[in-house]
């Protein structure tokens, strides 16, 4: 018997090889085993650090043009981008591809929108793009390559990557256009609309516009938390915004009307004072009630300015038959808690109106008395869409053409209300307020953020008549 260097004792003649005892080949497998755990680790490792994570580099990727070209993250370098991956089968996807579209066509000069279709063929893209009218950036991840890197768990998801290629926020599922506004500022430390847009300030809020035609052009009112702003607008955006210095009007303002054929007048709700009047185009106002604008998020008026009405938050419909010099609550109706935050009344009927909140849309055959469903309903891209509506008008030329502010665009109704369809060039985006000129018909409709827009033919096409302070 001899003792082998390993201290291990065996039995054989001197000079013989014995075959390794069981236990050390287990030693081995164990041994290659842990080996390729700790290679597989450090993989692992490299991979995690190389996938996306916000604060981080955003991962590089190449993709394709809708030609074949090859076109990398790093072609875009000192651009700030909106990276969308989407699939022309996702049902989120079609309902998040308007609010893209108008966010491209608003911010695109600040902010590139890419969207990155995953696996699908060019002509089943190029096929979307037409139905849905997207103009921004599509680009084919062909064999799924970025999937992996940016942790895809479902589509679509979003990253906002800053100008020097750092991922700043991520998002999964569909994004509203007011979404994709706020990841803006995140994603570059400063609002998206710098000091604010046209009567608006930044951080401030338009509530609603109001036209009044003024020879060739039109005199603007603007309603905000911080007064009544007026601009006259021709063509191009309105580049001039006064204030109307009436204590009266000077704080916060939630409501504002015209009355299409009475010229010069104009009634608001204010903070301060309650519903005013003013009969000479806001050059002189009179208080005609007392009710606080707080409490007051919806006017309607008959177009001679006549009967009024007011929506007063916890006691409900309020009626004015005389311009608004006495008021009248309207029994039965609606509890006054209910969120109203749109009025409109038939020209042709005022006892027909019409009521708007974050539900929809309701309406009342009896001036309020009783109310019944309006379920604008439209099927947009397959999707069954029902929007919230923030703004109301009737169009005075023609009863049974009916305009809704919705958070998805305007909507308009050519059977009196019965049923309405998205405007689709007015912008997939929360409107607030709409309204229309006197005998124009121009249509004008107002974003919280100081964007007001215009339109000459009926909602068919619209133009943004402000621009940046």
């Amino acid at each position: 018997m001899f003792v082998s260097l390993e201290g291990e004792k065996v039995t054989g003649t001197p000079g013989q090889t014995e075959p390794a005892p069981k236990k050390n080949w287990l030693k081995s497998v164990a041994g290659l085993m842990f080996l390729g755990f700790l290679v597989g680790a450090l993989i692992f490792s490299q991979s995690i650090k190389n996938k996306a994570k916000v604060g981080q580099a955003a991962p590089v990727w190449v993709a394709e043009d809708l030609q074949g070209a090859r076109v990398s993250l790093s072609d875009f370098k000192g651009q700030t981008i909106l990276l969308n991956l989407w699939t022309t089968w996702c049902i989120s996807c079609k309902e998040e591809t308007p609010a893209l579209q108008a966010f491209h066509e608003r911010y695109g000069d600040k902010i590139k929108v890419i969207g990155l279709d995953v696996r699908e063929p060019v002509d089943t893209i190029r096929e979307y793009m037409k139905m849905t009218g997207t103009t921004y950036m599509v680009l084919r991840d062909k064999i799924g390559k970025v999937t992996g890197p940016y942790n895809v768990r479902g589509y679509p998801e979003t990253w906002f990557i800053d100008e020097n290629g750092i991922a700043r926020v991520y998002w999964e599922g569909p994004m509203t256009f007011e979404q994709m506004q706020d990841f803006a500022m995140q994603t570059t430390g400063k609002p998206i609309d710098g000091e604010g847009v046209g009567p608006v300030q930044a951080g401030d809020e338009l509530r609603a516009v109001a036209a009044i035609p003024d020879g060739g052009s039109q005199t603007i009112f603007a309603a905000t938390n911080k007064g009544i702003f007026r601009g006259k607008f021709t063509s191009g955006p309105v580049k001039e915004w006064t204030r109307i210095e009436n204590d009266m009007v000077k704080g916060d303002i939630t409501s504002l009307v015209a009355p299409t054929a009475a010229s010069g007048v104009l009634i608001a709700a204010s903070a301060q004072t309650g519903i005013v009047r003013s009969d000479d185009g806001g050059a002189t106002w009179e208080k005609v009630g007392g009710f606080k604008s707080s409490a007051v998020p919806a006017l309607a008026a008959s177009p001679d300015g006549r009967v009024l009405y007011a929506w007063v938050s916890g006691s409900g419909l309020q009626t004015s038959s005389d311009g608004g010099a006495s008021w009248s609550q309207v029994k039965g109706g609606l509890p006054g808690d209910t969120p109203i935050s749109a009025l409109a009344v038939d020209p042709a009927n005022p006892a027909h109106l019409f009521a708007g909140g974050e539900g929809g849309a309701l309406v009342s055959n009896d001036g309020g008395k009783t109310w019944s469903e309006i379920r604008l309903r439209e099927r947009i891209y397959t999707i069954d869409t029902v929007p919230s509506v923030f703004g109301m008008a009737f169009d005075a030329n023609s009863p049974k053409n009916v305009y809704f502010a919705t958070n998805k665009g305007v909507w308009k109704s050519t059977d009196g209300g019965k049923t309405a369809t998205w405007l689709r060039k007015s912008h997939a985006r929360l409107l607030n307020s709409v309204s229309l000129s006197g005998k124009t018909g121009s249509v004008i409709s107002s974003a919280p953020n100081g964007d007001i827009y215009l339109s000459r033919d009926g909602g068919a096409n619209w133009e943004l008549i402000t621009a940046a302070r």
